[in-house]
């Protein structure tokens, strides 16, 4: 009996440090991820800034566990995109809360899919210019498509 205890008492150690190690993992990436998720916000909004003719500003952003659970979703609030840098006029568009969720298995392998939207309060201001052009396009700098589109959807959406 002595040796069925300690072989009992070994696994059971096993098991604890190995569920301690991947809790302690698991805590430190959310540390990471909510200490650092206005910097990382902000790093985003200037890259896409650098792209676009207009600009894109935001007032805050966090990180919302469960706010389209199962997805770990980042709460941006006040999104505002002006057709110049400038920031002078009235928005192209404007949302109160925008939440972005995310999977967490394609977060730990580096890919970054949209899985759920939600957009809360707000508006959207599109003008057609002389040419045909809209005005969201001309200042997110995008080429106009025109190629047909594909006979079905294939896209990854699930919900908007």
């Amino acid at each position: 009996m002595p040796v069925a205890n300690r072989l009992r008492k070994r696994i059971i150690r096993g098991l604890l440090i190995t569920i301690g190690t991947f809790v302690a993992l698991i805590a430190m990436a959310a540390i990471v991820l909510f200490t650092q998720q206005q910097r990382l916000t902000n790093l985003a909004v200037t890259e896409l800034n650098k792209q676009f003719k207009g600009e894109l500003t935001l007032e805050k952003s966090n990180i919302s566990l469960f706010k389209n659970f199962p997805y770990v979703s980042i709460g941006l609030h006040g999104v505002r995109f002006y057709d110049n840098k400038k920031r002078n006029g009235k928005p192209i568009y404007q949302v109160e809360h925008a939440y972005a969720g995310f999977s967490l298995p394609d977060i730990f392998k580096g890919k970054y899919n949209v899985r759920r939207m939600m957009l809360r309060g707000g508006y959207l201001e599109l003008v057609r210019s002389r040419d045909g052009q809209l005005n969201i396009i001309e200042a997110k700098n995008l080429a106009a498509d025109t190629t047909t589109a594909p006979a079905a959807d294939t896209s990854d959406r699930r919900s908007i």
